[in-house]
């Protein structure tokens, strides 16, 4: 069934992005300078002209001229109003050929897809008969080039259409809702199809904890699965390179994809519906005049500020207050993970700062990530485990870089014990 919505779906693969929206755009309606009669008339004028000509010969030429002349003036008028409605209205046919075949397919268990998009499908017949003819421009040499001129085709059919458009706005949202909710199952069914040691989330109002079995992170061909029971919050220590980082995204976007595609990369996700508030990285910007502190800090707020709407939330933040000094970062880290915690959320938060572990000892479970140090460097398992980090590797990974001797072994000795 998959298979058969990308055939169905493919000619979609051709419509220009970003045309088709706009072409419905209730501000901006496609409208021709003339009605559709009068571009009409005129098409009647000039094979009347020519059937002048094979009446009276010669003489007739100078209608047929004159009609070409008018027409011609009239095609150029309307050109720039052609021009930018083509690639949305070529959009559209391919939509409409998409949704079609989609109705057309055999589809167990999306048959009532298939009804809705036969409904909206006989709703815009008349347009969908009127876009018929539309194309692109042949190419200069051709002779279709001038008898398109000439009976101005392509401008009588854009003239009918532009009101249909309009009319029929309504069902061609519709429709292209339809198809893309078709083409969003498609995507995830080949998305699970691609990824092996995926699981459909189990989501309840009544859950009040995270528990993650065996949690990958989907970007990572070889991850090292980890699981977590979060209830409250949980401070995650250890080593620089360890792990820290990339498991806070793990449980994010396995959150997200836990609420968005119903699936997640574990053995098992249960919770509750949850609301995501990170702060993860943040740089200085020279433009907005912010530094690094500053837009950390409103980060946080935010996160902050999402504790008082439901659902519950879940925040994730990794080295929070990092862009200031250690005694204000530590006293102002340790009131936010406890008003955090305190309101109901479910925290995250990686930390380099030792003291948080016992300033938060009862509230926050502690979790860390270690590396082994061999003679050729360290090696990480990228392991989670129960309690505080009990290892550091910064000024050792100095040593392992090649820095002095001496340098390394004076920090070491200036360096406080845990």
């Amino acid at each position: 069934m998959r298979e058969e919505l990308q055939l169905a779906l493919m000619p979609l693969g051709e419509a220009a992005p970003g045309t088709l929206v706009p072409l419905l755009t209730p501000a901006r309606p496609l409208a021709l300078p003339l009605p559709a009669f009068a571009y009409s008339m005129l098409a009647v004028s000039a094979l009347a002209s020519l059937g002048l000509w094979a009446i009276v010969g010669a003489p007739g030429l100078l209608a047929v001229a004159a009609a070409y002349v008018v027409n011609a003036a009239m095609h150029y008028t309307a050109e720039r109003v052609v021009t930018s409605a083509l690639p949305g209205i070529l959009s559209l046919q391919r939509l409409i050929a998409a949704a079609q075949r989609l109705s057309r397919s055999k589809l167990p268990g999306l048959e009532e897809n298939q009804k809705r998009l036969l409904v909206e499908l006989q709703s815009i017949a008349a347009l969908s008969k009127a876009l018929a003819g539309v194309s692109l421009p042949a190419a200069a040499d051709d002779l279709a080039v001038y008898v398109n001129l000439f009976v101005l085709r392509q401008v009588r059919l854009l003239a009918r259409a532009a009101p249909l458009l309009s009319e029929h706005r309504a069902q061609l949202l519709a429709l292209i809702e339809e198809v893309g909710m078709l083409d969003a199952l498609q995507s995830i069914a080949s998305f699970r199809q691609e990824k092996a040691g995926w699981c459909e989330p189990q989501l309840s109002d009544e859950a009040v904890a995270i528990d993650a079995r065996e949690l990958r992170h989907p970007l990572l061909s070889e991850a090292v699965p980890n699981s977590i029971l979060l209830q409250g919050g949980a401070l995650i220590t250890g080593s620089n390179m360890a792990g820290k980082s990339t498991f806070l995204r793990t449980v994010g976007i396995n959150s997200l994809l836990a609420q968005t595609i119903f699936t997640c990369f574990a053995t098992r996700w249960s919770g509750p519906p949850l609301r995501l508030a990170t702060s993860l990285r943040r740089s200085d910007s020279l433009l907005a005049g912010r530094s690094y502190y500053l837009a950390e800090a409103q980060g946080i707020l935010k996160a902050i500020r999402s504790t008082e709407l439901p659902p519950k939330t879940l925040c994730i933040l990794d080295e929070i207050f990092r862009g200031t000094n250690t005694a204000e970062r530590v006293a102002a880290s340790a009131e936010v993970l406890r008003w955090l915690a305190a309101r109901g959320a479910l925290v995250l938060a990686a930390t380099h700062d030792d003291a948080l572990t016992t300033m938060l000892e009862g509230t926050y479970r502690n979790f860390h990530f270690g590396e082994t140090i061999e003679e050729t460097g360290m090696v990480f398992d990228y392991l989670l485990k129960e309690g505080p980090a009990t290892t550091r590797n910064a000024i050792e990974l100095l040593r392992i870089l090649g820095y002095p001797e001496e340098l390394v072994a004076a920090a070491k000795a200036n360096a406080p014990a845990r």
